[in-house]
């Protein structure tokens, strides 16, 4: 799975074509973007964010105009993604990295929106310790939930 799933991420413009950067970064309206944004505001003040899996930044765009004054960074495994969002956010830093092998850098907060239902069953309790350690303040995890 967690193959399948870092070549998918990786790939993506070849799966969905072209255009997918512009379809993500516009999607700004999704009701969950703007709830991470109020969830962040129970954490505030914070100096620093990362968010893992961001893809080409669109909860970061979001998060940059709600909170003008925190250093924000962004690791994906998608290098087309990171590079569309360098273009656009230049005060933010992206990285094309994997967050299942590579801890993000200590931030005052983490954030995870959809990107841990891609990590492999085996590997989570790794993961989320190694999240963990890297958040100074808070830990958020926005994850899809299968009913019980």
């Amino acid at each position: 799975m967690a193959i399948d799933a870092t070549r998918y991420w990786r790939e993506r413009h070849r799966t969905f074509g072209p255009g997918w950067c512009d379809r993500y970064w516009t999607a700004v309206d999704q009701p969950h973007r703007h709830a991470l944004v109020e969830i962040l505001r129970t954490l505030a003040p914070f100096d620093s964010l990362i968010e893992i899996g961001c893809n080409v930044g669109t909860n970061l765009r979001l998060i940059r105009e709600a909170f003008p004054g925190v250093r924000l960074g962004g690791y994906d495994v998608n290098p087309s993604a990171i590079a569309f969002g360098r273009e656009r956010l230049v005060d933010i830093t992206f990285r094309v990295a994997d967050f299942r092998e590579a801890t993000p850098a200590p931030a005052d907060v983490i954030l995870s929106c959809y990107a841990l239902c891609y990590c492999p069953p085996e590997n989570l309790d790794t993961v989320l310790r190694g999240l963990r350690v890297a958040a100074k303040k808070g830990l958020v995890l926005a994850e899809p939930l299968h009913p019980p």
